[in-house]
């Protein structure tokens, strides 16, 4: 018996068939697959930009392209492979876009520090 059919499929599911073409697969077993490509698949749409935002040094256009794609993206995904409601998908874009963007998409905004805002007030 091949290594996959031997993962996906119970004792119990074996024995119903002698077939050597016919195979029983565990729902408990392929839902674990489920879950663990699922969490792959989110946590490298939250890492990717995230990490693209910080490593890459280009303009501000070409970082909001990047916020844009996976903003888009993520949604998306979320709509297919789910069964969200419109509201619970602009629940999680919104959440996705607080936590993945929030602190990694500074734009090109005056930056201060605690000596630029003490030299502020001293003059």
């Amino acid at each position: 018996m091949k290594y996959p059919q031997q993962l996906f499929t119970s004792a119990s599911k074996r024995a119903l068939t002698t077939n050597d073409l016919i195979h029983y697969y565990s729902k408990e077993h392929l839902g674990i697959l489920v879950r663990v490509v699922v969490i792959v698949v989110t946590t490298a749409l939250v890492m990717i930009p995230v990490s693209l935002l910080f490593t890459l040094k280009t303009s501000d256009m070409l970082r909001l392209v990047i916020v844009l794609v996976f903003t888009l993206v993520f949604p998306t995904m979320i709509a297919a492979f789910t069964r969200a409601k419109n509201h619970e998908v602009f629940a999680i874009v919104a959440a996705y876009v607080q936590i993945a963007f929030s602190k990694s998409l500074s734009l090109s905004a005056p930056r201060f520090n605690e000596h630029s805002c003490y030299m502020a007030f001293a003059s």
